[in-house]
């Protein structure tokens, strides 16, 4: 009861660190807006099977996240909080399963500051604060790959207790139960097909490939492969089938082969054999996204690696590699490649981060070395990473970097001193305050984040007040056509149907159909439009976009024009 308790505190913990500010901030595109406008259709029209966006079917992800964020909108209203909330709902929870990951495999301890790791490294609280369901998937998948695990662990069998080497001192033998036996370990595999199946039915069947392939390459790496007669595989399939695969039987059925060739064909095989959307990139493209993501713990992932590449011969440590590596590899060799992809990575990460500095604590003279190359790295990696992004804002947005220059010294200032600070104490064998001022100072900078550098940010965003500007006329039924690629945040806040095109003559000839509309253009104009619209009121003006209302009188130019 104790160990569930300490759970749910972490949980609690991440949750407010994941929800503090969440709905300041309007909605990003594409994902954010596009995926929440979805959810929101699916709650109007009650329509819960087939996903629509902009009333056509969206034939690309599985529904249980929509479901989850439909449920939430239609009893609280659609918000930027509620259509955040499941992200950081299962950004906290997946926190409290490392926990209990980390205690299975080494000791609680170490589980309790794998979760404090992990809710301190910088992507997975980034996506837990965003509408992507990469924070879903993970608590489904590290689940499914926690059950198989204590299925295995609850039939030990001789050959693995002798060949066991040593261990980190403290650290969990195979984990015990009063329930070991033939029955807990049915259920324990019986538990990782059912929540294999929900991350199916969350981003698709790599839910239970990369569980599945870890916990195969671990029982033949241990030469074990006898043990999958312990495994019910036919009850585990249809368990597995019934949770993840119904819908897409349904849906086939409904909609036959455009469901079949986007979903099935498009969507989830070729998007590891090729380029999704134009979404590539090199067989390296997930190193610095990791040294990147892992901030501000990247200097140990080297400590990391080392210290449990020498002790392969543990379950543990085997089945920590295992994972890091076929996750890591197997989305390196996709074809699409996006950053999300490798949050899966991050929760065994924090595990092999806190078992690696409980061993040097332990035991300071064996693994000094190693983990002084992980600290001087941590330390180092703050004028990199922050040389990057400043980098990359002078290049990409210049003006904006100007706005943000001094919540950003702040920021940055705030990580410099707290890691120089971890640093000082390192080498002067504080280690213990080390450890402890490391996610002191990522949490002290995540709030900097969130209450500094986010809120004015979100002063130079303008799609979010151009649309309240415009929302009196889109009330009053009047079309809207936008000279412009679509842009889902300004779909989804209209709220309401828009014509996007891009070609200026099409344009033309579209406000001329029909009385009265609402017209959106972004840039400046040519001289035909600018002839067309001299004259029209504007109705809302924001950054580079500018509403007008095309009234009657249009329809003399319109006649008029060849």
């Amino acid at each position: 009861m104790r160990t569930y308790g300490i759970a749910l505190l972490f949980v609690l913990g991440a949750l407010l660190l994941f929800t503090f500010h969440l709905g300041d901030m309007s909605l990003w595109d594409n994902d954010e807006a596009k995926y929440t406008q979805i959810a929101r259709e699916m709650a109007t029209s009650g329509e819960i099977l087939t996903l629509t966006y902009d009333g056509r079917p969206w034939f690309v992800h599985p529904p249980l996240a929509f479901w989850l964020q439909a449920f939430t909108g239609r009893l609280f209203g659609f918000n930027e909080f509620t259509a955040r909330i499941w992200p950081a709902l299962f950004g906290a929870i997946g926190v409290g399963v490392t926990y209990l990951f980390g205690r299975a495999l080494f000791s609680e301890r170490i589980g309790l500051w794998s979760a404090v790791i992990l809710a301190t490294m910088f992507q997975y609280f980034a996506q837990s604060r965003l509408v992507v369901f990469d924070t879903i998937l993970v608590v489904f998948m590290l689940a499914s790959l926690y059950s198989f695990y204590q299925g295995y662990a609850r039939s030990p069998s001789p050959a693995r207790s002798s060949e066991a080497g040593p261990s980190i001192p403290g650290e969990n033998p195979l984990p015990s139960s009063p329930w070991t036996g033939d029955s807990a370990t049915r259920r324990s595999y019986l538990w990782g097909f059912a929540w294999a199946g929900l991350a199916t039915l969350t981003k698709g069947p790599v839910g239970l490939l990369l569980p599945a392939m870890t916990f195969l390459a671990f029982l033949g790496i241990r030469r074990e492969l006898s043990k999958l007669r312990q495994i019910p595989v036919l009850l585990g399939l249809g368990l597995y089938l019934l949770i993840g695969g119904t819908w897409y039987v349904v849906e086939a059925i409904r909609h036959g082969y455009p469901f079949i060739a986007r979903v099935i064909g498009y969507y989830t095989f070729y998007r590891f054999l090729g380029p999704v959307e134009g979404q590539s990139g090199p067989f390296y493209y997930y190193v610095p996204v990791l040294l990147l993501g892992a901030f501000p713990w990247t200097g140990f992932l080297y400590s990391m690696a080392t210290y449990h590449a020498r002790r392969l011969d543990q379950d543990s440590s085997l089945l920590l590699i295992l994972w890091c590596a076929i996750v890591f590899i197997f989305y390196s060799i996709a074809g699409t490649k996006l950053p999300n992809y490798i949050l899966p990575l991050y929760p065994l990460c924090a595990i092999g981060i806190a078992s690696t500095w409980e061993a040097f604590l332990q035991n300071p003279q064996e693994h000094r070395r190693k983990m002084a190359v992980g600290a001087l790295v941590n330390f180092l990696a703050t004028f990199v990473v922050f040389t990057e992004v400043a980098l990359f804002a002078r290049w990409k947005y210049p003006v904006e970097l100007v706005h943000l220059r001094e919540s950003l010294l702040l920021l940055s200032t705030v990580l410099f001193l707290g890691l120089l600070l971890a640093t000082v104490a390192f080498f002067a064998h504080r280690e213990r305050w080390s450890l402890l001022l490391i996610p002191a100072t990522m949490v002290v900078a995540m709030i900097v984040l969130v209450t500094a550098v986010l809120p004015q940010v979100e002063v130079m965003r303008p799609i979010r007040p151009l649309a309240r500007q415009i929302q009196v006329e889109v009330l009053g039924g009047n079309p809207v056509v936008a000279l412009m690629p679509e842009i889902p945040s300004l779909r989804y806040y209209l709220n309401h149907p828009v014509e996007w095109i891009t070609d200026p003559g099409r344009f033309l000839e579209s406000i001329c159909r029909g009385e009265r509309k609402v017209v959106i253009v972004r840039g400046g104009l040519d001289s035909e439009l600018e002839k067309v619209l001299k004259g029209s009121e504007v109705i809302a003006r924001e950054g580079p976009f500018v509403a007008f209302r095309i009234d009657v009188p249009m329809r003399s130019w319109c006649s008029s024009s060849p």
